[in-house]
């Protein structure tokens, strides 16, 4: 007897497709949910290992009465005596004063690029006293006191002061732009709060600062102050890249301004050194500079010194006359003495058979004309646009 098999229906390829189309959408929502439950647990770990180098620098200060600053995991590690292995985020310490720090965690661009974190460059940030975030930025610091200066009441290094490096005295363009560019304290525009990345100045280029008598008081400020000096993007600050060598913006903890569009944290007691200047600066050039820097920060701390100093030479200004006595702000008398200490130092560490020293136009210009005498000099800072404005005392 014959069995007759019975007929089977074969799938059509419209429904071959539809299944497939079907499976697709099944595994990539299974995928994103995955991978967003993977970025919360690497987030996750991220804020608590946050947490744990704050608190490791609570334990550091305690023993050695200093927090410190590192600019990447591997330094987190060495400094403060922890082993954090994380192929995800960079860890660093920036923003270091004497009560305060600021700790970041930082996604990894690679990991971006990869595909293997989401999209966003997500920054976490705690300070001393809790998180710091874009939806609760850190508390802005007042304006019109010593030592507490946004870029609209700058203390000494705000507009038109305290940065050297592209004009020269007697030229068209000014040494420094407005470190505050055209944006203004604590303004939106931005979703996002700006961290900018700092690198941190090796300690052995600030030993030339001992060389020159001025530039080695202000050394001794700048370890005793503990300020922190860092190598960063100009264009994070809304400054001019190719006028400006470094700048200083205050003593306090720091404060939030605006920056095309976008709000911007800037730290406290901090020089700010152009990161783009390193290509054809030397160390020598880029310690006269920062000795420049630590003058204007000598006057917010010591500004009763440098008011008596003041009222005790040619031509003996009264105290009313002192711009300092009512406001803190830079002056043409401040800029003198500023590039008094910059230049004694460029004259001793200057390497004549270096051509990237040779080549410097900024600082020879700048001795140069400060070789004409003060008042020859502070006529010519008169001419620089940015200081034009600038009260004589």
């Amino acid at each position: 007897m014959r069995y007759k098999r019975a007929g089977r229906k074969a799938f059509t390829l419209v429904e071959i497709l539809i299944a497939l189309a079907v499976v697709g959408v099944l595994f990539g929502l299974i995928f994103a949910f995955y991978k967003s439950a993977v970025d919360r647990s690497k987030y996750v770990e991220a804020v608590a290992t946050v947490d744990s180098i704050s608190k490791a620098e609570e334990i550091n200060q305690m023993n050695t009465g200093d927090y410190v600053a590192a600019d990447n995991t591997q330094e987190v590690n060495d400094k403060l005596g922890l082993d954090i292995e994380s192929k995800e985020y960079n860890y660093m310490v920036v923003g270091v004063t004497n009560d305060n720090f600021i700790v970041l965690a930082e996604k990894i661009m690679d990991d971006i690029n990869n595909g293997n974190l989401a999209t966003e460059p997500t920054i976490i940030a705690k300070n001393k006293t809790g998180p710091v975030s874009p939806e609760s930025p850190p508390e802005s610091t007042p304006t019109g006191e010593p030592g507490n200066t946004s870029p609209e009441a700058p203390g000494g290094g705000g507009p038109g002061g305290g940065g050297p490096g592209g004009g020269s005295p007697s030229g068209e363009n000014s040494p420094e732009s407005n470190p505050a560019g055209a944006g203004s304290p604590n303004g939106g525009g931005g979703d996002t709060l700006l961290y900018p990345h700092q690198r941190p100045v090796d300690a052995s280029l600030l030993d030339f600062m001992t060389l020159a008598p001025l530039a080695d008081d202000r050394l001794n400020l700048i370890n005793d102050k503990h300020i922190h000096i860092v190598f960063v993007d100009p264009n994070d600050y809304g400054v001019d890249p190719v006028n400006t060598g470094a700048w200083w913006y205050g003593i306090g903890n720091g404060f939030t301004f605006n920056s095309s569009g976008r709000p911007v944290y800037v730290t406290g007691n901090t020089i700010f050194v152009n990161q783009d200047i390193t290509s054809t600066w030397t160390n020598e050039a880029l310690a006269s500079i920062i000795s420049h820097e630590a003058t204007h920060a000598d006057y917010d701390y010591n500004p009763d010194v440098w008011i008596a100093a003041t009222e005790a030479a040619p031509p003996f200004p009264t105290a009313d006359q002192i711009h300092i006595t009512t406001a803190p702000g830079n002056s043409i008398d401040q800029e003198f003495q500023a590039d008094t200490a910059m230049v004694q130092l460029w004259t001793v560490v200057k390497d004549p058979n270096n051509p990237n020293d040779v080549n410097n136009s900024f600082l020879n210009d700048y001795k140069a004309s400060y070789d004409q005498g003060e008042a020859s000099f502070k006529a010519d800072l008169k001419r620089i646009p940015a200081y034009a404005g600038l009260p004589n005392f």
